[in-house]
């Protein structure tokens, strides 16, 4: 007995010819690079953009504007490495600010305590909870 398959086989079996013819056409007149393995990356590139080359020229357009802006609007940043004010010139404010209280007739500012110059521990020396010593 013939299975199903067979029989759909031997029914279809005339337009095989057919079909064959069909596949050459098309074939043939499919353009020589289509599917070639030695296509370039600006031609791919190329027929990539190309649907609308003028949107994509747009969207760079705007990537670049949106670009420049931020860079426009960003603050300046200040380095860490700006030079501590010498102490001379600190003292030098303090004095100044000094007689402008006197000339303004205003109780004198009273001077700042000198900040702590305290080198950094290292983290074994600092108190822990727990010390057994």
């Amino acid at each position: 007995m013939k299975t199903p398959r067979d029989l759909l086989l031997e029914k279809h079996r005339a337009a095989n010819p057919q079909l064959d013819a069909l596949r050459r056409r098309v074939v043939a007149g499919l353009p020589a690079h289509a599917g070639a393995p030695g296509v370039s990356f600006t031609d791919w590139l190329r027929d990539w953009l190309w649907p609308n080359p003028r949107a994509w020229a747009g969207l760079a357009a705007a990537w670049a504007l949106a670009l420049a802006l931020n860079h426009a609007a960003a603050p300046e940043v200040r380095t860490a490495s700006t030079p501590a004010p010498a102490p001379a010139g600190l003292a030098s404010l303090q004095l100044q600010r000094q007689e402008l209280y006197a000339l303004l007739d205003f109780p004198p500012a009273p001077t700042p305590p000198p900040p702590r110059r305290d080198a950094p521990k290292p983290h074994s020396q600092f108190p822990t909870l727990n010390s057994h010593a």
